[in-house]
């Protein structure tokens, strides 16, 4: 996310703003023709796998934003004591 806001910082935010969500609408957009397509080649217990794929990295997502949020709150706490 970084490298696209990044090279727009210095001239404005809107702009920054305005790229980081075409990139997303972009892979949004990707995301469903690509899944339209292989929808028809793949099996549901394939589906059941990629499931609890993506199941598992949203924990471990999930955890490591918790992680970092406490990370950032101590930090944030020593500063003011």
């Amino acid at each position: 996310m970084y490298f696209l806001v990044t090279p727009f910082i210095d001239e404005s935010m809107e702009l920054g703003f305005i790229a980081l969500w075409c990139s997303l609408f972009a892979a949004f957009i990707c995301v469903i023709i690509c899944a339209s397509i292989a929808r028809s080649y793949i099996n549901t217990r394939t589906f059941v796998v990629i499931d609890r794929i993506c199941g598992l990295l949203f924990v471990c997502f999930a955890w490591l934003l918790c992680f970092e949020f406490g990370e950032l709150c101590i930090k944030i706490t020593n500063n003011f004591s």
